[in-house]
């Protein structure tokens, strides 16, 4: 299986849980019916650390002083709608010779979503 097929795998858990399908419009938020932008980027593993802190103790408003790098053997998988209301991410970690889930998939509304839409877009 390779590092992808591991992120869709989490995907296929998600439609079968009912919080996202799949369209031909592409990925949706079943409960309010709003399109999911898909983002993926790598970051510093020297940050790692300090963003499962993050994810772990749901605190997002210092999520932007995490470095994007442009390859490395973490990276995080998000899925948010263009408002920003909505956002589904997970951070992966590149065990050989495959990306892991390193964190729970987080699920965030509002005001936290929001934050992640903007680091996303930095």
């Amino acid at each position: 299986m390779d590092s992808f097929e591991l992120l869709e795998d989490k995907l296929k858990k998600m439609l079968d849980e009912h919080i996202i399908t799949k369209s031909w419009l592409g990925t949706i938020y079943k409960p309010t019916g709003k399109k999911l932008k898909r983002f993926r980027f790598y970051v510093d593993p020297n940050f790692a650390s300090t963003l499962k802190g993050h994810i772990n103790n749901r605190q997002f408003t210092d999520i932007h002083k995490i470095k994007k790098c442009s390859s490395s053997n973490y990276l995080i998988d998000i899925r948010i709608t263009e408002d920003g209301n909505i956002c589904l991410f997970q951070l992966m970690e590149y065990i050989p010779y495959s990306f892991v889930p390193a964190s729970p998939v987080v699920e965030l509304h509002d005001a936290d979503a929001k934050i992640i839409l903007t680091w996303s877009k930095s």
